[in-house]
């Protein structure tokens, strides 16, 4: 029989698929803009009153106008003045017997304060002690209970205070809060200097009137008499030989000279207060 055919080792032909048509795909609408929607901005952070008047109690002194609360915003004080013991008095300390009780020195701090603000200070308004040193046995004196401070107008405010046993400078912080705890208006203070070389004011004593003394009348002074001037003696007048003894020993110079002339001699002898020389050269101009 005749042999198997033999594989051929050629690839076959490649026949190429036939190319089907693309279809048309359809352009996609436009897409409209989402609309713009306001977001929410977040709520601000507001911090409690509580916050804001420690930070005024610490030192920052901020106004109540810039404490964020519903109706003490409104309210305000001002310092005005001092009425009594001025920022640095001197006061000598309270004293310690030797029994050990002590002698309490006390005294009376007054502040002039006014209402700057648009409301009254409601009834009920007190004056806080709210840091420092304490020199009170209270921490809240209220003014009067009629008291309606209106704005505009001031009050006087006064807190008794019991002076320290030591020396030192000791100052104490007060406020004004309303009846619900609401501090507000500026911080005042007590600043004392205590120091024990301050001398006690000693007690006033009234001293006592003298006694009338009897005065006599004054007796009419004596007139004195007319004082009679003395005469004054004359004195005499000098005499032409008294003139000529003052110069008799150059006269008689001169004459010894050779000049006989006695009155020109005695004339330029006066003119030349006695000079002899001087005389002599001028008789010689002369001549």
């Amino acid at each position: 029989p005749p042999p198997p055919p033999v594989p051929s080792c050629r690839a076959p032909a490649f026949v190429p698929s036939p190319v089907l048509p693309r279809p048309l795909v359809p352009p996609l609408p436009p897409v409209s803009p989402l609309p713009a929607v306001a977001q929410p901005l977040p709520a601000a952070v507001v911090a409690p009153a509580q916050h804001w008047a420690s930070l005024s109690e610490n030192g920052l002194n901020m106004s109540t106008s810039s404490i964020p609360n519903s109706g003490a915003d409104q309210l305000s004080a001002s310092f005005v003045a001092d009425v009594s013991l001025p920022d640095g008095t001197q006061v000598a300390p309270s004293q310690v017997r030797a029994d050990g009780s002590v002698e309490l020195r006390t005294a009376t701090k007054i502040w002039r304060l006014q209402n700057n603000g648009p409301r009254p200070w409601p009834v009920g308004t007190s004056l806080a002690f709210v840091g420092g040193d304490r020199l009170s046995n209270v921490d809240l004196v209220p003014l009067s209970p009629s008291s309606n401070v209106s704005p505009g107008s001031s009050v006087d405010i006064s807190v008794d205070i019991t002076v320290p046993t030591r020396n030192g400078r000791f100052i104490s912080y007060w406020r004004l809060m309303t009846p619900e705890g609401q501090r507000f208006g500026h911080r005042v203070w007590i600043d004392l200097v205590v120091d024990d070389k301050v001398a006690h004011p000693a007690p006033v004593v009234a001293a006592p009137l003298p006694a009338p003394v009897d005065i006599p009348a004054p007796q009419p002074a004596p007139v004195p008499s007319p004082a009679v001037a003395s005469p004054v003696p004359a004195q005499p007048a000098p005499s032409a030989p008294a003139q000529v003894e003052l110069y008799a020993e150059e006269m008689k110079a001169l004459r010894e000279m050779g000049f006989t002339d006695e009155t020109m001699n005695r004339n330029f002898l006066a003119a030349n207060g006695g000079d002899l020389t001087r005389t002599v050269q001028e008789i010689l101009v002369h001549l």
